[in-house]
């Protein structure tokens, strides 16, 4: 049995749940209380730092409790590969499904797997023959979002001061606007995407009870859909010298999706709903690190200033050390804090120690693989060259790991990169001392607590 079980109630837990406890014999783990197990604990703060304790205080290898349902948290490296590369056929993604039915719908996120799921990674638009030719046009339209959005709230001869990560998520969704879309978004816009995110988020709490019982939530719902699948029945034209859109790219080069007009919907939805809050979160990150690292400033600016006045794709993927840069912060701070996967109905897995039987859960969070110093000496440390090298194998997965790893990533990416070179190049940036960028999970991604009070000043 595991350490600290001696408590009525967690006896009384064990007795009632006796055969799944003993699957898990010499485990080590919080000690579960009849009948929540640790759920109580789990909902009183950020899961990302919750889990973290777990694996400070148990090891690479625990095992907790959701009422009845056991669940893993696994720190080390092999045993993920295993999980996500190796036998990755004996898992399944089944959280958050339910947190997020009414709003990603039939997408690839929401795959169970299998043929369901190939089929479905081979729809989506960023799995399109040629996307590399549309990424490149992707930059240009990057800058100009960031450029013309920054001069509204930079005066001339002033500076803004303010919470720079909330006109960092406006600004990556007019990115993803006109990137996906080919137009500007609304803020009225901006507030049903986001009223959809906060949905997630309280479903997410609700475990397998999850419902949406909320009328200003469907009603959002159903207006962002409709603006969705209006983008998608007439993609815009564009213009001369204009980037095409990725619905339209999508439409020239593919037609009408081959699995039909609603799934297509939520796919190009989930791209704003799994994406662009990652592209903000990312970009504040990157920034948030590089201020307060006099060393990195120097030498980022230093190779952004060879990039001239306007950087192209292939120039913005062979910033070297900005790379570094972003990879170091996604692995100190990443965007996404952690996933799940689930033993399959009638499967028992050889996992490690144990064998699992059927439902049990497996949280895989980077945010304790990217902090464990046993992978990566003095974890809080921010150090770019760290990624001089490759890291160590299956210990850095902000995308996640193997074949279901994230479909946007070249997207967000990109985006992330020529956002932080437009803003370095053009702009004076002091962070102020109050921000540490304690982070708080909302909708399973992170932001930063009390947001990025920050000066903002053109060169």
């Amino acid at each position: 049995m595991t350490q600290g079980r001696d408590g009525l109630l967690t006896v009384l837990f064990d007795r009632v749940h006796a055969s799944k406890v003993k699957a898990f014999e010499g485990i080590p783990g919080p000690p579960p209380i009849f009948p929540f197990g640790n759920a109580l604990d789990l909902a009183q703060g950020d899961l990302h730092k919750t889990l973290a304790r777990y694996r400070e205080t148990y090891g690479d290898y625990v095992i907790f409790w959701v009422l009845g349902q056991p669940s893993l948290l696994i720190n080390e490296p092999a045993l993920l590969a295993e999980i996500l590369i190796d036998e990755e056929d004996n898992y399944y993604k089944n959280v958050p499904r339910q947190a997020t039915a009414p709003v990603m719908g039939s997408s690839v996120f929401r795959s169970e797997g299998g043929e369901d799921w190939a089929r479905k990674r081979a729809d989506h638009p960023f799995e399109t023959k040629g996307i590399a030719g549309w990424f490149s046009a992707v930059v240009p339209l990057v800058r100009d979002v960031v450029g013309n959005e920054l001069l509204h709230v930079v005066p001339a001869n002033a500076s803004f001061v303010g919470d720079l990560f909330q006109e960092l998520v406006w600004i990556s969704f007019q990115i993803f606007g006109n990137a996906v879309l080919g137009r500007a978004m609304s803020h009225q816009e901006l507030d049903d995407h986001q009223e959809l995110l906060h949905e997630i988020g309280v479903r997410g709490g609700m475990g397998p009870l999850a419902v949406s019982i909320s009328p200003n939530f469907w009603f959002r719902r159903e207006r962002w859909m409709r603006m969705i699948e209006r983008a998608i029945l007439k993609p815009p034209a564009n213009a001369a010298g204009q980037a095409a859109s990725l619905v339209s790219f999508y439409a020239k080069t593919r037609g009408a999706s081959a699995l039909g007009p609603e799934h297509y919907r939520f796919e190009v939805s989930n791209v704003f709903t799994a994406g662009m809050m990652n592209v903000a979160i990312q970009i504040a990150a990157t920034l948030f690190e590089v201020v307060r690292h006099a060393e990195v400033r120097a030498k980022l600016l230093e190779e952004i200033a060879k990039t001239g006045d306007a950087p192209s794709y292939e120039t913005i993927l062979g910033l070297s050390y900005l790379d570094r840069v972003v990879k170091e912060t996604l692995r100190l701070l990443p965007s996404v804090p952690g996933f799940v996967r689930q033993v399959k109905p009638g499967r028992h897995v050889k996992l490690g120690p144990c064998t699992l039987p059927d439902t049990t859960q497996i949280f895989i969070t980077a945010w304790t693989v990217h902090h464990d110093p046993e992978l990566w000496p003095d974890p809080l440390r921010f150090d770019p060259d760290r990624f001089v090298t490759k890291p160590p194998p299956h210990a850095y997965l902000p995308f996640g790991l193997g074949a279901r790893s994230c479909v946007g990533e070249q997207f967000v990416l990109l985006c992330v990169k020529t956002a932080v070179v437009e803003i370095l190049a053009r702009y004076a940036l002091e962070i102020d001392a109050s921000c540490t960028f304690d982070t708080t999970m909302r909708a399973a991604t992170l932001s930063p607590v009390g947001g990025m009070p920050s000066r903002v000043t053109r060169l």
